[in-house]
């Protein structure tokens, strides 16, 4: 309803695992494993 999520859609765009940096994969993990124990303590 907003133009915000239009803006994000044309400014953000996915990159490939195999592209990314190793922070950005570490930190990926890190937050999968966060939600992952979020899942499990709800």
């Amino acid at each position: 309803m907003t133009l915000t999520p239009m803006m994000f859609a044309k400014l953000l765009h996915h990159v490939p695992e195999e592209k990314q940096s190793w922070f950005s994969c570490k930190s990926s993990a890190f937050f999968d494993n966060i939600i992952a124990l979020y899942g499990v303590a709800l």
